[in-house]
């Protein structure tokens, strides 16, 4: 059961950082469609990558505390 559960939250993770780097790009990608410059492509994209990957940590720590507790 407990073997089960630690892959499950593998999974999870897994799940988290795709997702995480899919939007990651997909942000990227729609800033830069409407930018003249690298410096506005990056100046429009680190706030929401930064966005991205906050909520992508704090999902990863509650999987991890999840998997620990059972």
């Amino acid at each position: 059961m407990r073997l089960r559960r630690r892959l499950l939250a593998g999974g999870l993770a897994v799940a988290v950082v795709s997702v995480a780097v899919v939007l990651s790009v997909a942000c990227f990608v729609a800033v830069d469609s409407k930018s003249h410059s690298v410096s506005d492509t990056l100046y429009g994209w680190v706030g929401w990558a930064a966005l991205i990957w906050l909520v992508a940590a704090i999902s990863l720590a509650i999987v991890r505390l999840q998997a620990r507790r059972s």
